[in-house]
């Protein structure tokens, strides 16, 4: 683990230090703003604003899938068969999908909050 954490601390720099390179003090909130006046080819910069997008919706996935697990099984007992599970845990998925929605409308910026 502690590899793998450094791995990332070292490329997470060395994309920090190139996008001060690149564009200075004059870098945007978010790097796809300062991009699309640099790079003038929309293919590049669309297709990373969908990285993005995609990386979002995988950390949701990654980190709702131990919390779902979790309730699957309290839900299981309680249930006879397969059929009945399945649904229950395509409900419980779905369920905490629309949370965690609800969630980032209404509180978008938890640093707001501390």
């Amino acid at each position: 683990v502690t590899v793998t954490f450094i791995g990332v601390v070292i490329c997470c720099s060395a994309v920090g230090v190139m996008g001060y390179y690149m564009f200075g003090s004059l870098v945007e909130d978010q790097v796809t703003l300062s991009m699309d006046e640099v790079i003038k080819a929309q293919i590049v910069t669309r297709s990373l604003v969908w990285l993005m997008v995609l990386t979002a919706f995988s950390k949701t996935t990654l980190t709702m899938f131990p919390l779902a697990l979790g309730m699957e099984e309290m839900i299981a007992p309680y249930l006879t068969s397969d059929g009945a599970m399945e649904a229950a845990s395509a409900v419980v998925k779905v369920v905490l999908t629309i949370l965690a929605l609800i969630v980032s409308i209404y509180v978008p910026s938890f640093s707001y909050i501390c």
